[in-house]
């Protein structure tokens, strides 16, 4: 992988809903990245919930698909959006403890949360400057660490 080869990147919606927030602020760094990171928008409403009893090679094909798209020791941001004040911040050290448990690598970046996500999403994109501005950053460290593991997997390799 050349070094102007596009980062694919996998982004996730807690929210199943269309229209959501969350999906709003993906389409909008979907956009903002586009030629330096290929963002897929993955839908979670396929995957069906846990079950116990189709273990291992009886996963539905949708949970065998996630599972191959997000292995062990990759790069993560996490982002939250919320109508209310908090943001979702709970949620956030929720995903980081999930993530750690999956061997994943929470990018040392400030983590962000979007409050009041009615008043800062217009027509399916995040307008809002400053939280915009939080969430490109939050990319843009995530960028940097997929470049330092490429170097280093070159490196070794």
């Amino acid at each position: 992988m050349s070094e102007t080869t596009p980062a694919r990147l996998l982004g996730m919606s807690g929210s199943l809903r269309s229209g959501s927030y969350s999906n709003a602020v993906l389409e909008t760094l979907r956009e903002k990245f586009e030629g330096r990171a290929d963002l897929k928008i993955y839908d979670l409403q396929s995957i069906p919930p846990y079950n116990q009893d189709f273990e291992g090679e009886k996963r539905p094909a949708p949970v065998k698909a996630l599972l191959a798209a997000v292995m062990a020791y990759k790069p993560v941001a996490i982002m939250a959006t919320s109508r209310g004040s908090l943001g979702g911040a709970r949620c956030l050290e929720h995903m980081r403890v999930a993530l750690d448990s999956m061997l994943a690598r929470v990018t040392l970046a400030r983590e962000v949360t979007i409050t009041a996500s009615a008043d800062k999403v217009r027509n399916g994109r995040l307008v809002d400057e400053t939280c915009l501005g939080f969430a490109c950053t939050a990319v843009e460290a995530l960028l940097h660490e997929i470049r330092l593991w490429r170097m280093a997997e070159r490196r070794a390799g």
